[in-house]
């Protein structure tokens, strides 16, 4: 009879240390799958912040555009003004610059590497 409680005992206290441990496993997965839901939420946000600014310079460049198609200069108000707009919980402020006068790295490649010509 002594034996039996002892049997029962140990069968008890197995089973609490794999719910312990199930509990624990189940956590841990949890908080995985919150940071993965964070990050997920984090990279959306940031693709619409992009898509914004996008929205955001679209009307100022097709306005360029129209007003002088063969003409850009740094006097022109998109090169001159940060464009702001407010927006959920913030500022976005897009800033326009010319990428005509940097350095292209292209040209250092060797005149005969076609890849380098394309890009």
């Amino acid at each position: 009879m002594r034996r039996d409680r002892g049997t029962a005992l140990l069968n008890a206290l197995v089973m609490v240390a794999a719910i312990a441990a199930l509990a624990v496993g189940l956590m841990i997965q949890a908080g995985h799958s919150r940071d993965r839901m964070a990050h997920v939420v984090g990279s959306q946000q940031a693709a619409l912040h992009l898509d914004a600014g996008l929205l955001l310079v679209d009307p100022v460049l097709r306005a360029d555009w129209l007003r002088a198609p063969d003409l850009d200069h740094l006097e022109e108000p998109w090169a001159r003004a940060p464009h702001d707009a407010d927006i959920d919980r913030g500022r976005l402020v897009a800033r326009l610059s010319d990428l005509q006068g940097r350095f292209n790295i292209n040209s250092l490649a060797n005149a005969s590497d076609t890849a380098a010509a394309r890009a």
